[in-house]
């Protein structure tokens, strides 16, 4: 038998005997029997029985310690074994997913791109379709692919600028714009230009350029609408006032990671047509970089090369509508003199147009809310809007007049006199009082 101090990681109790011995134990059993002396006398009959074997705690605990043990080497031979299972699952997914997209879902389409390519006029285009149906996996290159057929096809087919409806344009700027009639016109020349030369066979295979220069909130962006509209062309506007990268417009190279085509490549396949207008808004705030890259563009040049698709796009049919705010802050540079004939300047708005504008819009909003029985506005209301005004252009006048619409709904709504709520010179002074704007 010994004796242990401590077995801490067993937790045994201190000075427990431990049993050594593993062998069974046994046990004689004696008869006795009482005799007529009441003596207790020794029975000859002898036998013995084997007892079980009787186990200490240090054993009892050496046997939790393996159990412990092996249900931990079970448990960790599941959890390997299940991250084993995942990850061959992850892999035959995607082993299943592009056999699904070589001979599945998508063979179909790869078969008719393969055909397409054949068939691609242009050599440069034809090898960058090649070469991209090559490249493995296929997630983009497929988008690419139909993009660069669809340039090819835009390339070769022959589009001609069809006449303006002359008459249509003035109806929709007038009913859109508010005076301008220095604008207006000079515009109306332009489309009566190009149905000129359509009528008599005279061809221009380059770009055509307009300017249209003046104070925000003039109706610039509107007529450039105006112009794609009458022609039946597609209209692209171009916000070049927060554009620092020439990328934007050239396309960024496919070494890029998150490489995008550029503005005039896309603006094309968007139209699917050659025929589009290009409204670059706010010209002379662009980047520097960005401005230079219209140098050669709007030089008469008639071939574009995209650096995301390195391949040419036509611009032979599109016509660029610029508007700036301030053009001679460009003066001095070589755009200045490539957009200076071109210009057509749109004086300040005075208070007799900013009134017409606020009429306008103040009849739209008496009919749009139902507030013409419920309110009587004086002939003059207008008018104190216009006086409230700053800006050179029409902003502003709009902004009043919806601040003023709103203070009539809430007047409206609250009135409990039954009769109709009296909009004059003091209504607006108090709903345009403290009027924050936004420009």
């Amino acid at each position: 038998m010994t004796s242990l101090v401590s077995f801490d990681n067993l937790k045994l109790k201190t000075n427990e005997p431990i049993n050594t011995d593993k062998s069974s134990q046994s046990f004689r059993c004696v008869g006795f029997k009482a005799n007529e002396k009441d003596q207790f006398v020794k029975q000859n009959s002898v036998s013995t029985k084997a007892l079980p074997s009787q186990k200490d705690s240090y054993t009892k605990a050496i046997e939790e310690q393996k159990k412990k043990e092996k249900k931990q080497k079970i448990k960790n031979n599941m959890t390997w074994g299940i991250g084993i299972a995942s990850g061959l699952a992850i892999i035959a997914l995607v082993v299943a997913n592009f056999a699904a997209l070589r001979g599945g879902k998508d063979a179909k389409r790869i078969k008719e791109l393969t055909n397409a390519i054949k068939n691609i006029k242009d050599p440069g285009i034809k090898r960058e379709a090649e070469e991209e149906l090559a490249r493995q996996p296929y997630e983009r290159s497929l988008y690419r692919i139909e993009d660069l057929i669809q340039l090819d096809k835009l390339a070769n087919t022959v589009e001609k600028r069809t006449p303006a409806n002359i008459e249509a344009t003035t109806k929709k700027m007038n009913a859109e714009v508010i005076g301008m009639e220095e604008a207006k016109q000079p515009i109306l020349d332009f489309l009566e230009g190009i149905n000129y030369d359509i009528k008599n066979g005279i061809t221009h295979d380059k770009p055509l350029i307009l300017c249209v220069d003046g104070p925000p909130g003039t109706g610039k962006s509107t007529l450039m609408k105006s112009i794609a509209d009458s022609l039946g062309m597609y209209f692209k506007k171009i916000s070049l006032s927060s554009t620092k990268n020439p990328e934007a417009i050239t396309g960024f190279e496919r070494t890029y990671a998150g490489a995008t085509p550029g503005l005039m490549a896309k603006a094309q396949l968007e139209g699917n047509t050659k025929k589009v207008v290009y409204g670059l808004d706010e010209f002379e705030k662009a980047d520097e970089k960005v401005i230079n890259t219209f140098l050669s563009i709007l030089d008469d040049q008639i071939i574009f090369t995209d650096k995301y698709y390195n391949a040419n796009v036509d611009l032979s049919q599109s016509i660029f509508v610029i508007t700036t705010n301030q053009l001679e802050r460009l003066k001095g540079t070589p755009i200045y003199n490539r957009i200076k004939p071109h210009t057509i300047k749109v004086k300040p708005y005075n208070n007799d147009v900013k009134t017409q504008i606020a009429e306008l819009k103040m009849n739209g909003a008496l009919k749009q809310f139902k507030l013409n029985d419920k309110v009587e506005i004086d002939d003059d209301v207008c008018r104190a809007i216009v006086e409230h005004t700053t800006d050179q252009g029409g902003r502003e006048t709009t902004q009043f007049v919806e601040k003023i619409v709103k203070a009539m709904k809430k007047a409206a709504n609250n009135n409990t006199t039954g009769g109709k709520v009296k909009v004059d010179r003091n209504f607006v002074e108090e709903a345009l009082k403290n009027i924050e704007i936004a420009v």
